[in-house]
């Protein structure tokens, strides 16, 4: 028998090629299952790890950093039923938050555990392999998990914020301009509106159930962009007050789609690095604060709005009022322990042109006077938190008045939104007719500007305080300050007219409407949330040793 032809056949024969070649790859196939089996318990183990590490540094209070760190830490290891876990080390320390430095230097060791204000818990764990006993002989892995907690002592402010004792209807006028809509709120609605106060977080809760964002932080809500109708609606479903939340959906229906950044509005800090909300300890605005900022933010960086003003002894009024949102550099209200973070009201333009009826001069029926004012941002800044125990526990505010000018005289309204540089205000023509001109102008700037120390005590902060910080050359009246130092030019055609008659009747006039004015700047003011010469602070809440993870 010859065997070339047998072998020329048996290797011709294709008929068990796939057994063959799966049982050459059978090996390599059930190592690479079994490493990815024993790779996805090493993952879980390592989650869940991860997830002990940040409960049991978040668990240590600041006064067992020098005590008793270690027993806590193992006491919650046992609770969680994982004995085999490991403390590999925990190390107090400091922890600056400070974004200028790099956020790996951020926490540093110290080696007297009473100097600590941070620590960092190191954990290891033994994972059972299924198939690395096979592959490797070892049939045990090995996860490590590393977390850095620190105790922060919170606290929300704001600036800007009094709403109380509005007058007449400019408050709603001036929010309907800024809606570009009729929101026919009436001073009761307004009173309202500005006694509801509204949970923040409720906030947050509201737009994570209409926007399906269940399971992100507050942070990452409040870092989105929202229309400013549902904005509004999102107000309301977070009111306790039935008429307050009937007036913010009757508001939202008549509004456009208008996009707000709510992060500009309310800045949460620390506070929204969870999703977990403390129902105990709302940290609350007023709403008609809310809705204010909403609408002033719609308008962009710039809002802007123009309205009719009736009032006693006005023949005609028309308000022009302007502000640079101070959103752009920091929001209206924020939640830190970050002390060179600053608060700043907007700056604001107002121009209000009014015409003044009187018969005490023959041959004229009005008198025009213009009052233009420029305010620039009141600052706020939170110098110190204590938190002892005792009775002077509190908050303490640095703040700087909103300073700025007021003027009786006219300005070129058309640069009124442009607030790189000054406007020019020239003389105002009061009467101007064939026979008698009168102009006159008045300039009252105020400057004292140096930053104040306010300290709001727990029961201030419990009671919603508002403190008002005052320039040191504040004036009661700005019209009839203004008024008071007016120099007035007359020019006369004609016989028989006394110049120095005149000059005193015009300011006889100009003194009468004075009160009127104040009213309605100090209404506009209030309503915008600024004042000329003064910055409204608060604090609405305090925290004392807040566990926080920072790594």
């Amino acid at each position: 028998m010859k065997l070339t032809p047998f072998f020329k056949r048996y290797l011709a024969d294709t008929s068990a090629v796939s057994s063959v070649l799966f049982a050459a790859s059978a090996t390599a196939l059930i190592g690479a299952s079994a490493f990815a089996v024993d790779m996805g318990s090493l993952y879980l183990a390592r989650t869940k790890l991860q997830g002990l590490a940040d409960a049991a540094a978040m668990s240590i209070d600041e006064s067992d950093y020098a005590t008793n760190a270690a027993g806590t830490v193992s006491a919650l290891i046992v609770q969680d039923g994982s004995n085999d876990v490991r403390v590999v080390r925990l190390t107090p320390g400091t922890y600056t938050p400070d974004t200028a430095i790099a956020p790996a230097d951020r926490f540093q060791p110290v080696s007297d555990p009473n100097n600590a204000t941070a620590m960092e818990v190191a954990l290891e764990q033994d994972v059972p392999l299924f198939f690395g006993a096979i592959l490797s002989g070892n049939n045990r892995g090995k996860v490590q998990a590393k977390a850095i907690a620190t105790r922060a002592n919170l606290a929300a402010y704001s600036i800007g914020t009094r709403l109380t004792t509005l007058t007449g209807n400019i408050p709603n006028q001036l929010l309907s301009a800024f809606a570009g809509t009729a929101l026919n709120l009436t001073t009761a609605n307004e009173t309202t509106l500005a006694g509801d106060r509204i949970d923040i977080l409720s906030v947050g809760d509201a737009l994570s159930a209409r926007f399906g964002l269940a399971g992100q932080t507050y942070s990452q809500i409040f870092a989105r962009d929202y229309q400013l109708a549902d904005l509004l609606e999102a107000y309301a479903s977070a009111s306790t007050d039935a008429s307050s939340a009937a007036l913010l959906n009757a508001m939202a229906a008549k509004v456009g789609t208008q996009s707000v950044p709510l992060a500009a509005i309310i800045d949460l800090g620390k506070m929204g690095q969870s999703d977990f909300h403390d129902t105990l300890n709302p940290l609350r605005i007023d709403a008609l604060t809310l809705a204010r900022a909403a609408l002033q933010l719609s308008q962009g960086d710039t809002f802007h709005a123009q309205i009719s003003v009736s009032a006693a002894g006005l023949t005609s009024a028309t308000l022009t009022i302007v502000g640079n949102n101070a959103t752009a550099h920091s929001p209206m209200m924020t939640v830190t322990d970050a002390h060179n973070y600053v608060l700043r009201s907007a700056a604001t333009r107002i121009y209000l042109d009014t015409q003044v009826a009187t018969s005490l001069i023959a041959g004229v029926a009005s008198i025009h006077v213009p009052y233009y004012a420029e305010l620039a941002p009141g600052e706020a800044t939170m110098t110190a938190i204590t938190c002892r125990g005792t009775s002077s526990d509190g908050v303490t505010l640095g703040v700087k008045p909103g300073i700025g000018t007021t003027s009786i005289g006219t300005v070129d309204t058309s640069q009124l939104d442009d607030f790189s540089a000054p406007l020019t205000v020239s003389p105002a023509q009061i009467v101007n007719t064939a026979l008698i001109k009168v102009s006159g102008t008045s300039t009252l700037t105020l400057s004292g500007n140096a930053e104040q120390a306010v300290f709001f005590s727990l029961d201030d902060i419990a009671n919603h305080v508002i403190k008002s910080v005052y320039s040191s050359d504040i004036v009661a009246s700005i019209a009839t300050s203004l008024v008071s130092q007016m120099q007035l030019t007359v020019s006369v055609l004609g016989l028989g007219l006394n110049v120095s008659s005149i000059t005193s009747t015009v300011g006889t006039v100009l003194g009468t409407i004075a009160p009127t004015i104040d009213t309605v700047l100090g209404s506009a003011l209030k309503t915008v949330g600024v004042g000329l010469g003064v910055s409204d602070v608060s604090v609405d809440r305090v925290r004392c040793g807040m566990p926080v993870l920072v790594s």
